[in-house]
C-alpha cells in the first residue's frame, strides 16, 4: 500500500502587506499543485489586527500590477487606488516652483502597460485580507508573536509568545525591520558554524550589528539594527480635498538643505510627510515620543509642503494620529539558513522616496514562490514518494532565490539612496540636480528610461498563473506567466528598457 504524501506546510511569520500577499500567492499555489502535493500554509501575525494603527502612503509600481492581474485582484483593489496626474517640484525653504510634470503617468503606461498608483496603506491591507477565501482567512492567525525557532532534520518549529507551537516544512520571515525570525536565524546559523568549526566559535556578527542572541532571548529596542538610520520622517493624513486650493491627483515634492517635504493628494485621502537627514547615522533603534514630534514641528513648522502651504497650515487639517519614525537603509548578508528564509524588510531596507520598499518585498515573495513551485514540481517528477523536499534541496532553492533577487537589488538600492539625497541636497551635485536638472523634462524622461524601466522590466511574475489583462506596452519584459497569455504576446516596439 502506498504511503500517503505528507502535505508541504509553509509557515509565514508576519501578516503585514508582504505576508498577506504571500497568503494570496500560496492560495493559488495550492490549487496549481493540487494534483501532486497538498500545500498547507499558516500566517502568524504578532498584532491583534492586520491593519496598521497609523495610516501612511503606499506606492504601487507597474510591475506589481502584473502580479495582481495574475491573482485576479485588480478589480477589487481599484476602488482604494489613486492616480498621480501631476508632479510639482519646488523649494521647501521658499515654496518656489522648480518644475511641473504631467507627462509621467501616460509615459509609464505607454511603456509598461500599467502605471503608478498610490493608496492608503490600511485600506490596502484590509482589501487584501477581505479578498482571501474564507478558508485562507482561517490560516491567518493574530496575536502570534514569534519568540523562537527550532529546526529539525525534516522540518521547523515556530514557538509563539502565547505558547503556541506551529510545525512546518519551511519558515518564511516576513516580519519586517525588527524581524524576530532574522534574529532566530542568526542564532541557528551561529550554532551551525560553531558545530562545523568543532565548537571553537560560539557567536556571529552575521547581521553586521549584533552578536547572535541566546535562544529565547527577547528582541527589544536595545538591540541594534542591522540597518543604518540615515533620515527620520514625520507623517500624517488629511481628508481628500480638505486643504483649499490644493489640486487632487498631485504629488508635491519640496527639496531643501537637509530637509524634504511631500504632500500627495488623492480623491478621499491625502498624505503628507517631512523628511530630515540625521546628522550622525546610527544603528541604534529609536522610538519617538510626543515631545519629539512637537519639537520637530516647532523646528520645521514654516517649511513649505506645497507652494504657498506650510507644515503648520497642513497640520490644521490633519486627521488622526501623527507618526514619526527613523528611516533606515541597508541589507543583511544572509537571507537563509537551512529551512528558514527571509523576505522584504527582514532582508533589506530602502529609503521611501522612490516607493520601492513594498514593491521589492512583493518581488521577493513572488521569486521565492516560483522557486518552491519549481522544486515541488521537479520533486514530483523525479520522486513520487511520500517524502517532501530535503533540507539540502530547500537550501539550494532558497540560495537561487537570494541570488536572483541580488541581481536587481543593487540597482534599486542605488536609486533609492540617490533619490533621498537629491531632495535633501546632501551634496552640491544633488542640489544641482534638484534645482536645475529636474527642470529639463527630457533629462527626467531619460532617467525613467534608463533607471526605472529596467527595474520594472526585470521584475518577476508568478510562473504558474497567466496574465489576464496586460495592456499594450513598449518594454520587452524579462519574465512571463504561464503560456497562452497576453504576457507572451510581443510588445509594441520590443524595446529593451
Amino acid at each position: 500500500m502506498l504511503e500517503e504524501k505528507k502535505p508541504f506546510h509553509i509557515i509565514v511569520a508576519g501578516g503585514g502587506l508582504v505576508g498577506l500577499n504571500a497568503a494570496h500567492i500560496f492560495q493559488t499555489l495550492r490549487t496549481a499543485l493540487a494534483g501532486s502535493r497538498d500545500i498547507q500554509f499558516t500566517i502568524l501575525e504578532s498584532h491583534s489586527t492586520i491593519t496598521p494603527y497609523i495610516g501612511s502612503l503606499l506606492a504601487l509600481w507597474p510591475s506589481t500590477f502584473r502580479v495582481y492581474d495574475q491573482l485576479g485582484l485588480t478589480s477589487a483593489l481599484k476602488p482604494v487606488l489613486d492616480e498621480t496626474v501631476t508632479t510639482v517640484n519646488f523649494r521647501a525653504d521658499t515654496g518656489k516652483i522648480i518644475n511641473r510634470l504631467t507627462e509621467l503617468g501616460p509615459l509609464m503606461e505607454r511603456r509598461h502597460g500599467h502605471g503608478f498608483r498610490v493608496c492608503h496603506r490600511p485600506k490596502f491591507a484590509e482589501t487584501l485580507y477581505e479578498t482571501l477565501s474564507e478558508e485562507t482567512k482561517g490560516r491567518v492567525l493574530l496575536n502570534k508573536r514569534v519568540v523562537d525557532v527550532e529546526t529539525e532534520a525534516d522540518g521547523v518549529k515556530v514557538i509563539c509568545e502565547d505558547g503556541t507551537v506551529v510545525a512546518g516544512d519551511i519558515l518564511i520571515g516576513a516580519d519586517g525591520v525588527r524581524s524576530r525570525v532574522r534574529t532566530c536565524m542568526q542564532r541557528l546559523k551561529a550554532k551551525a558554524q560553531s558545530a562545523n568549526a568543532g565548537g571553537e566559535s560560539g557567536s556571529s556578527e552575521e547581521d553586521g550589528a549584533n552578536a547572535a542572541p541566546e535562544k529565547g532571548a527577547a528582541s527589544d529596542d536595545k538591540e541594534k539594527s542591522p540597518y543604518l538610520g540615515t533620515f527620520r520622517m514625520l507623517f500624517g493624513n488629511v481628508p481628500g480635498g480638505a486643504i483649499p486650493d490644493l489640486p487632487m491627483g498631485t504629488n508635491h515634492e519640496g527639496a531643501s538643505n537637509g530637509l524634504s517635504t511631500q504632500i500627495l493628494t488623492g480623491t478621499t485621502q491625502s498624505w503628507w510627510a517631512v523628511y530630515e537627514q540625521i546628522p550622525t547615522p546610527t544603528h541604534e533603534r529609536k522610538r519617538y515620543t510626543e515631545e519629539d514630534k512637537q519639537a520637530f514641528i516647532e523646528k520645521y513648522g514654516d517649511a513649505y509642503m506645497a507652494p504657498g502651504i506650510t507644515l503648520k497650515q497642513v497640520l490644521e487639517y490633519n486627521s488622526g494620529d501623527i507618526g514619526m519614525i527613523s528611516l533606515e537603509e541597508g541589507s543583511v548578508p544572509s537571507w537563509t539558513c537551512g529551512r528558514v528564509v527571509l523576505v522584504g524588510d527582514a532582508v533589506r531596507k530602502v529609503e521611501p522616496h522612490a516607493g520601492a520598499g513594498f514593491n521589492s518585498g512583493l518581488a521577493d515573495i513572488v521569486t521565492l514562490a516560483n522557486k518552491l513551485y519549481a522544486l515541488l514540481n521537479k520533486k514530483e517528477e523525479e520522486d513520487s514518494s511520500a517524502a517532501g523536499p530535503t533540507t539540502a534541496e530547500l537550501e539550494r532553492a532558497f540560495q537561487d532565490y537570494e541570488r536572483e533577487r541580488l541581481q536587481l537589488m543593487p540597482t534599486v538600492d542605488k536609486m533609492c539612496r540617490r533619490r533621498a539625497r537629491q531632495v535633501t541636497w546632501t551634496s552640491w551635485k544633488y542640489r544641482i540636480y534638484a534645482t536645475w536638472i529636474v527642470k529639463h523634462k527630457p533629462i527626467v524622461k531619460l532617467g525613467i528610461k534608463y533607471v526605472l524601466a529596467p527595474i520594472f522590466r526585470d521584475a518577476p511574475v508568478l510562473a504558474w498563473l497567466p496574465e489576464h489583462n496586460l495592456p499594450k506596452h513598449e518594454v520587452k519584459y524579462k519574465y512571463h506567466g504561464s503560456q497562452g497569455t497576453q504576457a507572451a504576446v510581443p510588445a509594441i516596439a520590443e524595446v529593451e528598457a
